[in-house]
């Protein structure tokens, strides 16, 4: 199913004849975005920046790079006491001795952006609101102690833009094949859906 969609978002802009225009702002065209994500996934977390090519006012192409990992679990901070420490009154000395050892794995993902149409234009504040996706493929480096983990994996974002002035800020979703744990055994289901609640940031220029 998800194949699909993504099939036939990438394949819209070739059977729609849309009007090429600009990204405009002061009565200037804008065709580059640069900007971050950031969020929280089903196996941890994912950060990635990147820079968008806007071919017209609705398509463009963007490429980003970054990171997906696990979140340390607060199980792994241990408290311990040395009654043989002189620093303290009491010799009693509290330290945390963190060993958490969190997989992450270097990502770069290449995709497709299409907005719609303002949706709402608030001319007084330089705000507009528009809805976007992004479909795309994440090419990803192997977990740590990993065996033939799947380093192609499609991907699907989709949420709200809001523009303010030069500043595009995000609120979306996204789904993806790409798995953390892929390739790493022990693990029940190492190859699953990845699910991603999002935020982000970009500028024009």
């Amino acid at each position: 199913m998800l194949k699909r969609i993504i099939t036939l978002l990438f394949l819209l802009p070739a059977v729609c004849l849309i009007e090429a225009q600009t990204l405009n702002f002061s009565e200037k065209s804008y065709h580059l975005e640069g900007g971050l994500y950031a969020g929280f996934n089903t196996d941890g977390y994912e950060i990635d920046g990147g820079v968008s090519y806007f071919f017209n006012r609705f398509v463009g192409v963007r490429c980003g790079i970054g990171v997906a990992g696990e979140i340390g679990s607060l199980k792994s901070l241990s408290i311990a006491f040395d009654d043989d420490d002189q620093w303290l009154p009491g010799n009693g000395h509290e330290y945390y001795d963190n060993e958490i050892t969190s997989l992450t794995r270097l990502r770069f993902i290449p995709a497709m952006v299409l907005r719609s149409p303002c949706l709402y234009d608030w001319k007084e504040q330089d705000v507009q609101l528009y809805l976007f996706a992004e479909p795309g493929v994440v090419l990803s480096t192997p977990g740590r102690d990993s065996h033939g983990a799947k380093w192609f994996n499609l991907m699907l974002r989709a949420g709200v833009n809001m523009q303010v002035d030069r500043w595009v800020f995000t609120l979306g979703y996204g789904i993806s094949d790409f798995s953390l744990t892929s390739g790493i055994k022990g693990i029940e289901h190492p190859n699953h859906l990845t699910n991603t609640v999002f935020i982000g940031a970009a500028y024009k220029f």
